[in-house]
């Protein structure tokens, strides 16, 4: 049900549901990381986070809850953590788009992360330009052909 209220923008009812399903079966992971998102997408980073580090403490490996662990994380400024977390997520499932994008937000934000994007060293110069003769046949050639 509290995904249900999220989906619809109920976020309190949302959080009083989850709050319940806590109450229910403690420390459920999936529970905790939909509760965290929740917090996240509602600008509750700080609770986002503690709940997060809850649901990873539960499962370890679940990509999901890191990602969105490392989402919240780099909306507090705390850009070391959330590349940890960011490339731990995309370790555990490389086929992490959003983990991959938020990765790359981080790095061009962080002023010490670093580039998202290797460098292309500047090209060569041209070379010096080359004089091309023309392969059109000249007026000459022309004069010849038709006689």
């Amino acid at each position: 049900m509290p995904l249900a209220h999220r989906g619809r923008g109920v976020t309190p009812a949302a959080l009083a549901d989850f709050r319940r399903a806590d109450e229910l079966a403690p420390d459920t992971a999936g529970i905790l990381t939909a509760w965290g998102e929740t917090l996240r997408a509602a600008g509750r980073y700080e609770e986002a986070v503690a709940l997060l580090d809850r649901a990873i403490g539960a499962a370890p490996g679940d990509a999901y809850a890191t990602a969105v662990r490392g989402s919240a994380l780099h909306r507090l400024g705390r850009h070391t953590e959330a590349l940890a977390d960011l490339d731990r997520a995309i370790a555990l499932r490389r086929d992490n788009a959003r983990a991959n994008a938020r990765r790359a937000e981080v790095r061009a934000e962080s002023a010490a992360g670093t580039p998202w994007i290797t460098p292309v060293p500047p090209a060569p110069p041209p070379p010096v330009p080359v004089r091309l003769q023309c392969c059109a046949p000249s007026r000459r050639e022309v004069r010849r052909e038709a006689r």
